[in-house]
């Protein structure tokens, strides 16, 4: 498996966050909010951790879960 270097994994993650702000807004319901929620809470845990490959998984999967609910 191939090692990312903490700074490019630094870049992708602040690249995917600014991907996550441009989103434009959605309504969501109870249900939604919360499983959006609780993604985020484990992209910032593991970003907090140092666990940057992690985190950056957590919110690429934010963003997909946002879009595809913006979808229907």
């Amino acid at each position: 498996m191939k090692k990312e270097h903490p700074q490019s994994l630094e870049h992708e993650l602040e690249f995917a966050r600014r991907r996550s702000k441009d989103i434009e807004r959605v309504e969501l319901t109870p249900d939604e909010d919360k499983r959006l929620f609780l993604i985020l809470n484990k992209a910032i845990a593991a970003e907090k951790a140092g666990d940057l490959a992690k985190a950056l998984g957590y919110y690429t999967d934010y963003k997909n879960e946002l879009l595809k609910i913006k979808e229907q």
